[in-house]
């Protein structure tokens, strides 16, 4: 430790003889997940040599975490001050991680870029708004409702298939508020088949024509 530094000790509370069992999923969960974090500050230390690898480590956490992580980092830069920390999962492992200022800053403006991904995505719902002027709309199955957006040419594909079944290929936009963590997805679509139980609604149709 250099002079001025603070030390800040957590501790687990006391375990009760009640406590349920399944809490001891918990602390692996919270193993994992300091583990992996630890691994992400670490990375950032030699992340201009290996850019590729800590943006890869940020998508696979997903936009929530970069978004806590930009928070993190954010802080530690308008403090001046680098951050060094130690993880003892309470069976001997023993983890540690250093980051300074400077990979702080080279990690805060990764984990902005991180905190908005796309991912390409199939739903099946029925199809229940087309319109030109507001997003389109699909149910699901469980009544829950995705809208999204489309091109007047799309619409066009989607006028057939209103209150049908399909399924829908979706761009999923998911996005952070850095200042609140409030997650919004947004979707494009990019394409559209009808659904199996439509395709053979429609054969039974003809056939029983």
């Amino acid at each position: 430790m250099t002079p001025g530094s603070v030390i800040f000790t957590l501790h687990t509370p006391e375990a009760e003889e009640d406590l349920l069992s399944g809490l001891a999923d918990n602390d692996l969960l919270l193993d994992d997940a300091v583990t992996r974090l630890l691994e992400i500050l670490n990375t950032a230390e030699s992340a201009e040599e290996d850019p590729e690898r800590l943006s890869e480590m940020l998508h696979q956490t997903g936009p929530r975490t970069a978004s806590h992580l930009f928070n993190l980092t954010d802080a530690l830069l308008s403090e001046e001050v680098g951050l060094g920390l130690e993880w003892f999962n309470g069976k001997g492992g023993q983890r540690s991680a250093q980051i300074s200022r400077h990979a702080a800053g080279f990690l805060r403006a990764l984990a902005k870029t991180s905190s908005v991904q796309t991912e390409t995505v199939t739903l099946a719902g029925t199809l229940s708004t087309i319109s030109k002027n507001h997003q389109q709309e699909l149910t699901l199955e469980d009544d829950s409702r995705v809208k999204f957006n489309a091109t007047e040419e799309q619409l066009r594909e989607l006028a057939p298939h209103a209150l049908s079944a399909v399924i829908l290929q979706l761009n999923e936009k998911t996005a952070v508020k850095l200042a609140t963590g409030k997650v919004t997805r947004s979707y494009t679509l990019i394409g559209i088949r009808e659904s199996e139980s439509s395709v053979l609604a429609s054969d039974s149709d003809r056939s029983a024509e």
